[in-house]
């Protein structure tokens, strides 16, 4: 057996991904002859798929491939547990998966081959453009390494509001700490860090990077030391970044910087939050609070009914009349329409990323002064239109536009019924 094609160590499972190999028992005359590939999960040895593969001299070189994509595509998913507003660090165990993949050649039901290793690698649940050389090495955030990203498609800083829920996800191989670079209102810069580190695991980690999650966890000047609670509130912040770092000087290795705009405008407006998950299978948020509509969609089933009895004597009518039509049932649906604020060119090629997935909520916290996790409420919902156009106005500034749409909650409201 020679190796001719292997996927990346680390593949997006939306994607192909292909393993090729060039058989080496001749398989000219022999009946019935393919190449059996199995697949375990997490290095298991059971196996948990299977796929069989014909091989002729004719086609693709003689070699067997096999694409396992959509296998690791039904294993892979997302975790919700980002969207619970936790403080610190977090996994999303069901975001990455690690595969291996054997081969055996077979002649029917009969083995020609000892089953053979061929390669392990790990998934993750993401996609990639065809027209983008994908470096999964700038995913993979730990000690030793420097400017690994972390897993969002967004282009600049990230706007937050003062009741936003957010995270950054990464891939990681090392415990590593979170540093916090804070920008007062009157320019002051200071500079924090968490006493928790993450696990030195290869696993999706998260971290809460909200307002709401870091204005709502400790932070720590020196070890030891007194920690700062409310810190966005107490030094009334205007922006932030976040960054980690395997040790305060960062000398071991760090990740790029995250910015964080704190936007405090329209505060006695109602706020329409959205997250969604990126291509990369991280999550990014949006918060709608200029404009929005919100109503219900009321479909109704009614069927007519008689206000009348007959009997032997004629028609009795009822002392308590009955309804001429009854409504059977009643279907509603929540709706809104949001419309943006001014957005950049980069802010809106950012926002264009939730009209790409499938997997889009609402957030919902029902206490604005407590931080209970208990009262975060993630509503799925259903983005309404078919297309979407970023329109620029000829009265605003080059290169500024707004989105607008109508979305509806993906689950209908309870309702009485007949």
């Amino acid at each position: 057996m020679n190796i001719i094609q292997i996927p990346l160590p680390l593949t997006p499972s939306n994607n192909y991904c292909w393993v090729s190999i060039d058989p080496t028992t001749p398989y000219s005359g022999l009946t019935n002859y393919y190449v059996r590939y199995d697949l375990t999960l997490s290095g298991a040895t059971t196996n948990y798929f299977t796929n069989n593969v014909k091989v002729y001299s004719t086609v693709y070189q003689g070699y067997a491939p096999f694409d396992c994509h959509r296998v690791l595509n039904d294993y892979v998913t997302y975790d919700l547990t980002v969207l619970s507003g936790l403080a610190n660090y977090w996994s999303s165990p069901q975001s990455i998966l690690r595969y291996t993949i054997y081969e055996t050649e077979m002649s029917g039901s009969t083995p020609l081959t000892a089953k053979q290793w061929v390669f392990s690698g790990y998934t993750f649940n993401g996609v990639v453009d065809r027209d983008v050389i994908f470096n999964y090495l700038n995913y993979v955030i730990g000690p030793y390494v420097s400017n690994r990203s972390f897993l969002t498609n967004w282009i600049g800083p990230m706007y937050t509001r003062p009741t936003d829920f957010g995270s950054l996800s990464w891939i990681n191989i090392g415990a590593l700490e979170m540093r916090l670079d804070i920008v007062e209102g009157n320019g002051s810069q200071a500079t924090f860090y968490t006493h928790v580190q993450s696990p030195n695991a290869i696993l999706f980690e998260n971290f809460g990077c909200g307002y709401y999650e870091v204005n709502n966890m400790n932070w720590y000047q020196g070890f030891p030391s007194t920690p700062f609670t409310h810190i966005l509130d107490t030094f009334n912040v205007q922006s932030y970044t976040l960054q980690l770092t395997a040790g305060p000087s960062g000398a071991q290795g760090r990740s790029v910087v995250q910015q964080f705009i704190v936007d405090r405008d329209c505060t006695l407006m109602d706020n329409i939050e959205l997250i969604w998950l990126n291509d990369l299978g991280g999550w990014d948020f949006y918060t709608f609070y200029r404009e929005y509509h919100y109503g219900y969609k009321i479909d109704k089933t009614i069927y007519n009914t008689n206000d009348y009895a007959m009997s032997n004597t004629g028609l009795m009518y009822e002392a308590q009349p009955k309804r001429g039509e009854t409504i059977l049932t009643n279907r509603l649906t929540e709706t809104y329409h949001v419309k943006s604020k001014i957005l950049n060119n980069n802010m809106s090629k950012n926002l264009a990323g939730i009209f790409r997935s499938p997997e889009v909520y609402m957030i919902i916290n029902t206490s604005s002064t407590q931080y209970d996790t208990n009262r975060i409420v993630n509503v799925p919902i259903i983005i309404d239109e078919d297309t979407i156009e970023r329109y620029n106005n000829y009265n605003r500034l080059s290169g500024r536009a707004i989105y607008e749409f109508n979305f509806h909650i993906a689950n209908e409201k309870n309702s009485l019924q007949q």
